[in-house]
């Protein structure tokens, strides 16, 4: 993947970032950034700020100072700082990204505080970088660990870090959509607990990626392993 591919996937990770490019599919002419403020705070895309203060004023705030400038530097958008008018440039928001949005509210219990999204978010080229930093999340957990799993990502690799983890008192929260994986994982880390994820999967699966492996330490860190819809997965 070269650097403008990473910075798109970290900017379009960001559910926000995907509602401002949406809102230009098929726009010809400029849109006021006030509107598009005003549709942000209509479709709840952005964080209740705290009481007392004016949310659509935020909004604009943000989007002026942050989002539409690294947009437009992407590539994504156009933004007219003196007008302050944003218009498209012919991209395309990807049905592939619709899945992202469960991920999104799946994760959202998981966040504190704030952070820089480009600085926090990094991409892992193949699957053997996705495992080890999942294994590495897991062998730095102190308190808690939450694991979305295919049962073929439930290897050797997995089980020891996991059972370590389990030794030294950390609370570890394990889902996976096969009941024979579920049985292995009751057997193997009697201690850990086991559960069957809900799975809203396409009517073709190959069209969209999906989440293979999902590894939340300690609500500070996050590894999530995206697949083809192929056996496997990352």
């Amino acid at each position: 993947m070269d650097p403008r591919e990473a910075r798109l996937l970290r900017l379009l990770t960001d559910a926000t970032n995907r509602a401002v490019v949406s809102m230009l599919n098929g726009v010809t002419e400029p849109i006021p950034a006030t509107v598009i403020a005003e549709r942000l705070v209509e479709r709840e895309a952005t964080p209740i700020p705290a009481a007392g203060e004016d949310r659509l004023e935020r909004t604009l705030v943000s989007l002026h100072h942050d989002r539409l400038p690294r947009l437009e530097e992407a590539g994504l958008l156009e933004y007219d700082r003196t007008d302050r008018t944003v218009a498209g440039t012919g991209y395309i928001v990807a049905p592939e990204w619709d899945g992202i949005d469960a991920l999104d509210e799946l994760l959202s219990g998981f966040r504190v505080g704030t952070a820089d999204d480009e600085g926090d978010v990094g991409v892992l080229e193949g699957r053997e970088d996705v495992a080890a930093y999942g294994r590495e999340l897991i062998d730095g957990a102190d308190d808690e660990l939450f694991v979305l799993a295919a049962a073929a990502v439930l290897d050797d690799g997995f089980f020891q870090p996991a059972s370590d983890a389990l030794a030294r008192g950390v609370d570890l929260r394990i889902g996976t959509e096969r009941e024979a994986a579920r049985t292995v994982l009751r057997n193997r880390l009697p201690e850990a607990t086991v559960w069957e994820p809900h799975s809203h999967r396409p009517a073709d699966p190959s069209s969209r990626p999906g989440v293979s492996r999902l590894v939340v330490a300690d609500r500070e860190a996050v590894v999530v392993g995206l697949s083809s819809g192929t056996a496997g997965g990352a």
